[in-house]
């Protein structure tokens, strides 16, 4: 397929469609393993998912609360608003999912020191 492919701690995400780092639209398949956590973070764009396998956990707010996340099983078609903090998690499998939305995006993290993109 010619695919740009990213793996960050075990999340894959291969750009189908644009260019995330551009203006435009862009569409982006993310697989994230089993037990992954992803710390409250936003996005400076809007975006759209829809989860193809697994079921999804996740929530808005700025501390991470097991109590407030909803699943989001195979199937699930949700909007993502822009620069609104967030968190989630998959549990007892993989989940795969794909994002519509409109570039430059990227990923801020309310806690820098969660971002696994940087040397620990």
């Amino acid at each position: 397929m010619g695919l740009t492919t990213f793996n960050v701690q075990g999340a894959q995400i291969a750009v189908l469609h644009g260019s995330p780092a551009k203006p435009g639209l862009f569409t982006i398949y993310v697989k994230l393993p089993a037990n992954f956590k992803l710390p409250v973070h936003s996005h400076p764009d809007e975006r759209v998912r829809t989860i193809i396998s697994g079921t999804y956990y996740s929530a808005i707010g700025d501390k991470v609360d097991s109590s407030k996340l909803m699943a989001f099983p195979p199937g699930t078609f949700s909007h993502v608003p822009p620069k609104v903090w967030q968190f989630a998690e998959t549990r007892d499998e993989e989940v795969v999912f794909q994002i519509t939305g409109i570039g430059p995006t990227g990923i801020d993290y309310l806690n820098a020191a969660d971002d696994p993109r940087k040397p620990q």
